[in-house]
């Protein structure tokens, strides 16, 4: 049985039954077992299996942003799990610290030397919807 399913088990055995867990493995987030045949019904997910006996879904990383309004519209309480480093999330914290991880690097980006009067107001509306996007949250 693999970690990340062992890790889905505990998880779901001290959760609520209105939580569902996506983990962030390699280059996808996945749903497994029970919350991948919810997903897969309310998201409209392909279900393939992680193993001989249990089902998964899911999407690649770069569709997260796609995604992430879908998943807050759920009647359901999103745990995004990032396997490379134990770290759990609610849809809400996911979108501020990605939101603000944005912010940062676009403002690292900036070379105020260098930058004309149509690139800097194109970066300023970049950080203001940015910053709706996490006010929204």
């Amino acid at each position: 049985m693999s970690v990340i399913y062992k890790k889905y088990q505990i998880l779901k055995k001290n959760s609520n039954q209105n939580d569902l867990f996506l983990f962030k493995v390699g280059a996808f987030y996945i749903f497994i077992g029970e919350d991948a045949k919810i997903a897969s019904s309310e998201l409209g997910l392909k279900l393939t299996y992680f193993n001989n006996e249990v089902q998964k879904c899911g999407f690649p990383i770069s569709s997260i942003s796609k995604y992430i309004h879908k998943l807050e519209a759920l009647d359901y309480s999103i745990h995004i799990v990032d396997n490379s480093n134990d770290v759990m999330y609610s849809v809400k914290q996911y979108k501020e610290k990605n939101g603000f991880s944005e912010i940062v690097n676009t403002l690292l980006q900036v070379d105020i030397n260098n930058m004309t009067g149509v690139e800097a107001l194109f970066t300023l509306d970049k950080l203001i919807k940015i910053a709706k996007s996490i006010k929204e949250v």
